[in-house]
C-alpha cells in the first residue's frame, strides 16, 4: 500500500486539510440503518480520504458517525436490511 491517497493521489496527512477530489458530481454513500439499535453501518471505504469525507457527511446530515462494517459483516447486514443512500 502506498503512502498516498488512491482517490486524489495526495499525501493523506495533507488531504484532511481540504483536498477535494477532482470529480465534483453528486456523491452517494451507501449505508444501512438499524432503526432498532439506531446504528448506521457503512462498508469499508477504498481510501482514507473517502472515509474522512464520508464521516464528515454523516456528521453533517445525520449527526452521528457510522459504524464501519467488515466485508463479511456487510454481507450479513445486506441479507437483513435494505441499503439506503446519503447523497451529498
Amino acid at each position: 500500500m502506498s503512502g498516498y491517497c488512491e482517490v486524489c493521489e495526495c499525501d493523506p496527512c495533507d488531504c484532511y486539510d481540504g483536498c477535494v477530489p477532482e470529480d465534483t458530481k453528486m456523491i452517494k454513500y451507501e449505508y444501512i440503518h438499524n432503526e432498532k439499535r439506531d446504528v448506521y453501518y457503512v462498508p469499508r471505504a477504498p481510501s482514507l480520504c473517502e472515509a474522512r469525507t464520508r464521516e464528515s457527511m454523516f456528521m453533517k446530515y445525520l449527526g452521528t458517525e457510522p459504524y464501519i462494517a467488515s466485508p463479511m459483516e456487510w454481507e450479513i447486514l445486506l441479507k437483513t436490511f435494505k441499503v439506503k443512500y446519503l447523497e451529498a
